[in-house]
């Protein structure tokens, strides 16, 4: 089924939304690999939302090959959005605490 044809049935009927996700299932799972440290359906969940709102925010839709990278492009930029996070809660990129801090002040 051509992605095009798919969103006009989503917009009629948001049941059809599964085949989509069934579509982008292969790079959801990919984002949701590489960003390990966190809960794994939480990822999956707020990647499938990103692409919800991406097909409610589309108004205009004329081929596939561009259909396709905006939906792509949203996916990679809620990666991004995620592993910014992750990284701000999982890494510390100090070596140094706060404790530390207070004898190197002087």
């Amino acid at each position: 089924m051509k992605i095009s044809k798919l969103i006009y049935d989503i917009k009629k009927d948001k049941e059809k939304f599964g085949l989509l996700i069934e579509k982008f299932d292969p790079l959801i799972k990919k984002y949701v690999r590489l960003l390990y440290k966190d809960d794994k359906e939480d990822v999956y969940a707020e990647l499938v939302a990103a692409l919800w709102e991406s097909v409610c925010n589309m108004e205009y839709y004329y081929g596939d090959g561009q259909i396709t990278n905006y939906f792509i492009r949203a996916l990679r930029n809620k990666f991004l959005e995620l592993y910014r996070i992750s990284k701000k809660k999982h890494d510390n990129t100090s070596d140094i605490d706060e404790f530390d801090l207070i004898f190197y002040e002087g």
